[in-house]
């Protein structure tokens, strides 16, 4: 059985993909020399980049996540911290990606 922050993350990287995104998974499982605080997920399509992290429910980001987000955002970037699939969705609307269905 998935964890529950791998089971969001496939199900926002499912979701992503279906609407055109091309979706980079950054989970390491091992150790490695990635910087501390790289986003989870990174995904390109419809002219933005997002960086993404994945959370539950109760998840908080560390001080290195919160330091990756800023830099982002401090450079004209797009973080995000998305706890469910309806968290991708309700953005996606948003940025006028996808329209809300009616």
């Amino acid at each position: 059985m998935k964890r529950p922050e791998q089971a969001i993350r496939y199900g926002i990287k499912r979701f992503l993909k279906q609407v055109g995104f091309a979706v980079w998974d950054m989970e390491q499982n091992r150790r490695t020399r990635q910087t501390p605080g790289f986003s989870d997920l990174v995904a390109f399509g419809h002219g933005v980049i997002l960086f993404i992290e994945v959370k539950t429910e109760k998840g908080r980001l560390s001080a290195y996540q919160e330091e990756f987000g800023d830099e982002v955002a401090q450079n004209g970037g797009v973080f995000l911290v998305w706890r469910s699939t309806r968290d991708a969705w309700d953005y996606l609307v948003q940025i006028g990606v996808i329209e809300e269905a009616t």
